[in-house]
């Protein structure tokens, strides 16, 4: 289909015809909608008009700035809730983690299943 496609815009292009025949139904209506997009004689030229009046709401955050957020929330919070909460997996909250201790944002103090979260500096996350 595409070396008939070529064919007809060379064929098309140069002038050499203005009615190209095709064999099969398929063919005719995929090629006859490229060839009519490509030499359309009356393109939209009406402007928009009609200005954007609805006003972004969402702050846009990264993934660390959720789980920062959520963490100073809660300090104790679980990297299985954070999951939970962000809808991510447990592994993308421990990658984000590790690049916000990388970044001396914060830091698990005390043991596994009994210490929390501290903030080393919340500054560095703040834009």
């Amino acid at each position: 289909m595409i070396n008939t496609y070529d064919n007809i815009v060379k064929l098309i292009s140069h002038g050499e015809s203005d009615k190209v025949e095709f064999k099969t139904s398929f063919q005719k209506e995929v090629i006859e909608s490229i060839v009519t997009f490509l030499i359309n004689e009356n393109p939209v030229t009406t402007p928009v008009t009609t200005p954007v009046t609805t006003p972004v709401t969402t702050p846009v955050t990264t993934p660390e700035e959720n789980v920062f957020n959520l963490i100073k929330e809660n300090n104790k919070i679980t990297k299985r809730e954070l999951a939970e909460k962000l809808n991510i997996s447990k592994d993308g909250i421990t990658y984000h983690i590790r690049n916000l201790s990388k970044k001396n944002i914060l830091k698990w103090t005390g043991a596994p299943s009994t210490g929390y979260w501290k903030i080393l500096d919340s500054g560095k996350i703040i834009k």
